[in-house]
């Protein structure tokens, strides 16, 4: 009896708030923000940041019709264990068609309600199309469970140029940048798989390192799973602003190494340094692969990153369209394919002039 006495007052106390607050939300022609809610339960006509109880922010949730990403997510997406992590998988344990379908180009958003965040990846590409298959499929999956407004740009550099990851990841961003409006982006490895969907497809106030533990060198050190302290490499995510402070990635590194370092050392030195996932839920499955025959080790990355902090805002977003330019941009049907080409000796010109 007591019991249900309580909730008779607990009913009581809503029912009260919500005939309170209510009138005074709806007195606005448009939409009520978090903001207008505040000002109705002020007590003097000033907003008050701390004074949104909990069934505010209920009525607040209802009226905005905010999608809640939590409903939809279950963790692990393979059950593997792990020791199956650490062995090389057939692609077709990883693949995956669980997803509901997208607009040509692989753009994506929820029906039923707003969604929390708009959201592009961006992927470095070439030669790997079976990788890129599977990327694509789990991606689509992961991003609608968090029910997120999303697009997928996968940008090729064009032969015979020598691979390039910073050229490709400013280009990406450039052009994503013009088709839509995006509140997050992500830059991600072709071969990294997902492990769980609660890995956070969004950005917070830091950049953040997602993949905290990467079955490649989890095989080595499955107690570190990353080959040292300060690895950012992988897939990690960045606010347009934030990308903006670090003047994107350098264009200087041809060949393999020393882009990811390079990104580290501009997020220290523009003090937005980079956050980590947690481990057990940042988790990436590895595909493995020989080293592309055009993507020979960098020799000069040691001394390019020494020299990283003093040119990272003269060398890299705002010169890129000075060196590459986009050859081709094609609307698949789960991504946007864009080919562009780079003047390796116009970015080489450009590093002897800072």
């Amino acid at each position: 009896m007591r019991k249900f006495l309580l909730l008779v007052l607990a009913g009581a106390i809503v029912i009260g708030l919500y005939t309170y607050v209510t009138p005074k939300l709806f007195q606005h022609e448009t939409k009520p923000s978090l903001k207008d809610i505040r000002l109705a339960t002020s007590t003097n006509g000033n907003p008050h940041p701390n004074n949104l109880s909990s069934v505010e922010q209920t009525i607040l949730n209802v009226i905005s019709n905010k999608c809640k990403r939590e409903l939809l997510l279950k963790g692990e997406l393979f059950n593997l264990s792990k020791t199956d992590i650490l062995t090389d998988l057939p692609l077709d344990v990883l693949n995956s068609h669980d997803f509901l379908p997208v607009k040509k180009g692989g753009f994506y958003e929820p029906e039923n309600c707003e969604p929390l965040t708009r959201t592009v990846i961006i992927i470095p590409y070439r030669n790997r199309e079976k990788h890129l298959k599977i990327i694509i499929n789990n991606l689509h999956r992961i991003l609608q469970r968090q029910q997120l407004k999303y697009g997928i740009f996968v940008i090729e550099l064009s032969l015979p140029t020598t691979f390039n990851i910073g050229v490709l990841m400013n280009m990406g961003f450039l052009l994503a940048n013009n088709i839509s409006e995006y509140d997050c982006f992500v830059f991600h490895d072709v071969d990294l798989i997902p492990l769980d969907d609660r890995i956070a497809y969004h950005c917070d106030v830091s950049p953040k390192h997602m993949s905290a533990f990467n079955t490649k060198y989890a095989k080595v050190n499955i107690a570190k799973a990353l080959p040292y302290s300060a690895y950012v490499g992988g897939v990690i995510s960045l606010r347009g602003v934030d990308y903006k402070k670090l003047n994107g990635f350098s264009n200087a590194y041809f060949g393999w190494g020393g882009t990811d370092d390079d990104i580290e050392i501009r997020a220290k030195a523009a003090m937005i340094p980079f956050k980590r996932e947690n481990q057990n839920i940042g988790r990436y499955y590895a595909l493995p692969h020989q080293r592309d025959s055009n993507n020979t080790e960098n020799l000069f990355k040691g001394s390019l990153l020494k020299s990283s902090r003093k040119r990272y805002l003269n060398e890299g977003l705002n010169t890129v369209e000075k060196c590459c330019k986009r050859v081709s941009i094609v609307y698949r049907d789960l991504y946007v394919h864009v080919t562009v080409s780079c003047d390796e000796n116009i970015v080489m010109n450009q590093l002897l002039n800072l």
